[in-house]
């Protein structure tokens, strides 16, 4: 039996740039349940650390939050891309400065839920398919790799429509001539 080195791993590896470091609208395409071990827990009396439920969620990214098609930093088309967020049920409260956990975060705001209000999800495979957007920034990996991660999820922007009245809009007949009266400027 035989296996590879770790030269050869690496250079079998696939690389990819990182994206830019933006607002995204993302897609929920894959919902799985898990365990880990609890962040910070200290083992048991039998020397067992405590796990915890997640749920692994793979995100697609559709574009930038403004519309704009999604590129990488070499400025390659990113649609598509994958990005992945680990959801934790038992943290969806609020930290010490009142702003929700990313998990509560990304619950309201995918099924349009009020981040502050209790929260209703009949299940985890209900976000599939669901838009969410998100704050995506360059991360170094503790083994030093380069990649992106989510530093927060974010509200849909609801702007409310402006009315325009294009009655009230003052406009300078055209008289037949190339010039311009300064009297005829209406402001």
């Amino acid at each position: 039996m035989q296996f590879k080195s770790k030269s050869v791993i690496e250079s079998e590896r696939k690389s990819f740039t990182p994206l830019v470091a933006d607002d995204y609208e993302l897609i929920v395409v894959k919902v799985e349940p898990g365990q880990q071990a609890k962040f910070n827990a200290t083992p048991d009396e039998t020397g067992k650390i405590p796990m915890e439920n997640i749920i692994n969620i793979q995100l697609e990214v559709v574009a930038f939050k403004d519309g704009d098609p999604a590129v990488d930093m070499a400025g390659a088309p990113a649609h598509g891309r994958k990005l992945f967020f680990t959801c934790r049920p038992e943290s969806m409260g609020f930290l010490k400065d009142g702003s929700p956990s990313k998990s509560r975060a990304l619950v309201a705001y995918a099924t349009g839920q009020s981040v502050e209000d209790d929260l209703n999800l009949g299940s985890w495979n209900d976000l599939i398919g669901k838009t969410v957007y998100a704050e995506v920034i360059a991360h170094t990996s503790q083994k030093g790799n380069k990649g992106n991660k989510i530093a927060r999820f974010l509200p849909k922007r609801a702007r409310p429509k402006v009315q325009t009245n294009d009655e009230n809009i003052p406009v300078i007949e055209d008289s037949g001539t190339e010039d311009i009266q300064v009297d005829q400027i209406p402001f």
